[in-house]
């Protein structure tokens, strides 16, 4: 068994956008005048991290391995954009006044290559919370909704409470009875995530609960990455192949903060006499609308035609992981 500690101290230099951004005079005198403008601050202290790690292996057999690893870091001195007071008007600076905290632990299970075959898993619970995520976190909500800087922690942009990942690795030796398999190398690697949390809101954009307070649905993806190694007289070819989202499963990374769905935005249906009736000789018909092509857009059909535009208006592809993905490729040897 091998049981180890590390304690570390470590420091950052702040982003560079915290320390320069609108830092000539002139820009800034321009900045202020126009208000709730961001301006860097050269005297920005480097970001610290405090860090603790337990970490215990446990060899169980010649090919298979345990372990397990908690860690616990403390973040001091995230930049944050805090609103000075000025005449003529306000403007926003960076300053050192955002903590994070960061704590887990880590349980995995390895066994390296034998018989033609390796395989690991890795389970992986976490806790981030902070003050802010990122710089701008607090000049967005003070822009929008005037709230006064957190004096609470909450649960940070980039909190994945649950996540796995694994792999399955095949190697077949030259020799192996299925020619078509000879010197093919296999490798599968799974991950499921736990989702990322958002911050609800209603259809005014008012805030519904605490910052980050739901969560996005998770998701889980599989790659597959492929190799053949096949000699063609005095050279060696050898064919490459990735194919990423293997079982092309919907992966949400984003969702409308007034629904929690990545394709649709919570909105109201309206009622049926919203619409009015459009005939074949007015200039707003349009034949899409008219499903039964009888040359009348009823009410029905004007609704209708309303939820379709409206649904694929709010439909963003940005929102989903990319699907089912082939890419293949071929490299000589000599």
């Amino acid at each position: 068994m091998k049981l180890r500690f590390n304690y570390g101290r470590y420091w950052q230099i702040p982003d560079l956008f915290d320390l320069y951004t609108t830092n000539d005079t002139s820009l800034i005198r321009l900045s202020i005048v126009r208000g709730n403008q961001q301006v860097g601050n050269v005297l920005l202290k480097p970001q610290k991290t405090v860090s603790y790690e337990l970490g215990i292996e446990q060899q169980l057999s010649d090919v298979f391995a345990v372990g397990f690893t908690a860690y616990y870091k403390d973040i001091f001195d995230l930049s944050s954009f805090r609103e000075v007071i000025a005449i003529p008007t306000s403007y926003f600076q960076s300053f050192n006044v955002d903590y994070g905290n960061v704590k887990g632990f880590e349980l995995n299970l390895q066994k390296r290559m034998s018989n033609m075959w390796a395989f690991g898993i890795n389970y992986t619970l976490q806790f981030a919370k902070g003050t802010g995520a990122f710089a701008a976190d607090w000049y967005n909500l003070y822009y929008y909704y005037q709230d006064a800087p957190p004096v609470i922690d909450y649960y940070l942009d980039f909190d994945e409470r649950h996540s796995v990942n694994a792999n399955l690795d095949f190697t077949l030796p030259r020799d192996f009875f299925f020619v078509l398999l000879q010197d093919f190398t296999s490798s599968f690697v799974y991950s499921a995530h736990s989702g990322m949390p958002y911050t609800p809101k209603d259809l005014r954009g008012n805030r519904l609960g605490e910052e980050n307070s739901a969560r996005m649905p998770g998701y889980w993806n599989v790659d597959w990455n492929f190799s053949r190694r096949v000699k063609v007289g005095s050279v060696y070819l050898t064919l490459n192949g990735l194919i990423t989202n293997l079982f092309n499963t919907t992966q949400v990374t984003n969702v409308h903060e007034t629904s929690g769905d990545p394709d649709w935005a919570g909105d109201d249906e309206p009622p049926l006499d919203q619409f009015t009736v459009l005939t074949i000789a007015e200039t707003r018909y349009s034949p899409q609308a008219d499903y039964n092509h009888d040359g009348l857009i009823t009410r029905v059909e004007r609704k209708q035609d309303y939820l379709i535009a409206t649904r694929d208006f709010y439909r963003c592809p940005i929102n989903y992981n990319d699907g089912f993905k082939a890419l293949f490729g071929v490299g000589i040897g000599f």
